[in-house]
């Protein structure tokens, strides 16, 4: 079960830190309406996927994936003490935890996600360590394609809540 955690999570940190950077002026506009000092923008909006990159390596390497989890966790918290402090500022901004890829607008939805984020985290965390490499490679090709599945659900969730506002607003 922990290797399913840890592959979920380095399939959302690897697509959240690409689309970041194909879609770093939107994610610039993000932090700036979020409360980000402008002196900072330009190192906070490269700094973020690039730790997200390498969080999601490092999540890959048995002898690193202690630090990897501990890094995702201060991060994922550290976006949840940003967003409710958007949310307390009535903040209206894309999200941009997806950059392009999935637009969606920032609120207590992103917060509930990242909370669930944590919790799996902390769970990887808590739980004896998954070597990856000791997975024949069905079980790895399985649990790859489960937290590609996890995530298209995701997705399809997201569209469909989307779609259903779009249609009471023209409505």
């Amino acid at each position: 079960m922990v290797y399913l955690i840890v592959l979920l999570l380095t399939v959302i940190l690897l697509i959240s830190g690409v689309s970041k950077l194909f879609s770093r002026e939107r994610f610039i506009r993000t932090l700036f309406d979020i409360g980000v000092p402008r002196r900072f923008l330009v190192f906070i909006s490269v700094l973020i996927p690039i730790c997200e990159l390498a969080c999601s390596v490092l999540l890959l390497v048995p002898l690193l994936q202690t630090i990897g989890e501990w890094v995702v966790l201060l991060m994922f918290t550290g976006f949840s003490i940003g967003i409710t402090g958007a949310i307390r500022r009535k903040a209206k901004t894309d999200c941009n935890c997806f950059g392009n890829f999935l637009p969606e607008k920032l609120g207590w939805s992103t917060l509930v996600r990242l909370m669930v984020f944590i919790i799996l985290t902390a769970v990887s965390i808590l739980l004896p360590k998954a070597d990856l490499s000791t997975l024949s490679y069905e079980d790895l090709f399985n649990s790859i394609a489960s937290s590609l599945g996890i995530f298209s659900i995701y997705i399809i969730i997201n569209i469909i809540q989307s779609n259903i506002k779009v249609h009471r607003v023209e409505v």
